[in-house]
């Protein structure tokens, strides 16, 4: 079983939309599965949507909640 890691803002919405977007990864990539890519998911609650980035590894599900500008070093550099 993977451990699960939320990083980004701590308030209960991005915690509760994170386990969410967690949630789908697994559903959809299985949880035994090495993915390595971070896949973004966009997930609403309460009316709100949250952008949610979920990266597997060998050992852990990572879960960043984007909050605000995010730089473009991770979208040029592919």
């Amino acid at each position: 079983m993977l451990t699960r890691k939320i990083t980004g803002d701590k308030t209960f919405a991005h915690i509760f939309a994170a386990h969410m977007a967690m949630d789908k990864h697994v559903s959809r990539h299985g949880e035994n599965s090495f993915v390595g890519k971070p896949c973004m998911y966009s997930v609403r609650y309460r009316d709100k949507s949250h952008a949610v980035e979920v990266t597997t590894n060998r050992k852990q599900l990572t879960a960043v909640v984007i909050t605000g500008k995010r730089s473009l070093n991770k979208v040029c550099n592919h």
